[in-house]
């Protein structure tokens, strides 16, 4: 593949993405971590947590953004107690 074709690849792949602005990331932080220190507090539930940043994913899933999700869920530490849980469904004609 030569350079052209190389950067017209790169620059369609990077089109796809779409930019978080900077403001966003400074208000989801702050959020998430008020969030999680009323979740450590016991104010709100693990639920209500989890739901606060699945949204935030949510938000954020149509850029690039592993790296940014990586940095800011690394400081939340959670209860080994609160992690969901697999539900064994038994296969059928197996009782």
């Amino acid at each position: 593949m030569g350079t052209r074709q190389w950067k017209a690849a790169l620059k369609s792949r990077l089109a796809e993405f779409r930019k978080i602005k900077a403001r966003k990331v400074r208000y989801a932080t702050h959020r998430l971590r008020h969030r999680y220190h009323a979740y450590c507090n016991n104010q709100i539930s693990f639920a209500e947590f989890d739901a606060s940043v699945q949204g935030w994913i949510n938000h954020v899933r149509f850029a690039d953004s592993w790296g940014l999700r990586r940095h800011m869920l690394k400081p939340f530490k959670i209860k080994p107690g609160d992690l969901r849980k697999k539900i064994q469904v038994p296969l059928r004609g197996t009782q």
